[in-house]
C-alpha cells in the first residue's frame, strides 16, 4: 500500500462521552493550548440538505464561547467508526474523528491547513488510521 513520505502537522485530542447528557469532553491529557475545536462536542442528525449530498448521515457540533458554533459533517471512511470532517473557519482544515466501538471515547486528529486531492485522501486517512491503532 502506498504511503506519505511526511505526514503534514496535526494535533491529536481525546474526548469521553459523557453518557448522562451525550457531551464529549476533551480529557486532561488533549493539548489544551489548541483552540479550533472546542471542549465539548456532540453527535446529531444532519438535517441539512447539503451535508446529507456530501454523505453525511451526522454532524459533530461544539459549544464555543468566543467563536460562533461549531459543527461539520461526519463524512464515512473505509474504516469502521472513523469519519472525515471539516473547518472552513480559518483555512481548510481536515479532521478526522475515530469513535470507540462503543462510542464512549472518541480520538480527533486536526490537520490544519490540509487540501489533499481525492485520490489522496484515501492515502493519507490510511496512514493516520494506523497512527491511532499505535
Amino acid at each position: 500500500m502506498q504511503t506519505f513520505n511526511k505526514l503534514p502537522n496535526y494535533t491529536r485530542l481525546q474526548y469521553s462521552l459523557n453518557s448522562i447528557n451525550g457531551w464529549y469532553y476533551q480529557t486532561e491529557n488533549s493539548n489544551p493550548g489548541f483552540n479550533h475545536l472546542p471542549a465539548e462536542l456532540k453527535t446529531a442528525p444532519a438535517m441539512q440538505p447539503f451535508l446529507r449530498q456530501q454523505g453525511a448521515k451526522e454532524i459533530i457540533k461544539g459549544r464555543q464561547k468566543e467563536h460562533k458554533q461549531f459543527f461539520t459533517g461526519l463524512r464515512s471512511t473505509e474504516f469502521e467508526n472513523l469519519f472525515t470532517g471539516d473547518n472552513r473557519t480559518d483555512r481548510p482544515s481536515l479532521i478526522l474523528f475515530d469513535f470507540s466501538e462503543d462510542k464512549t471515547c472518541l480520538r480527533v486528529i486536526y490537520i490544519n491547513g490540509c487540501k489533499v486531492f481525492p485520490k489522496r485522501l484515501k492515502t493519507l486517512i490510511a496512514d493516520f488510521k494506523r497512527l491511532l491503532d499505535e
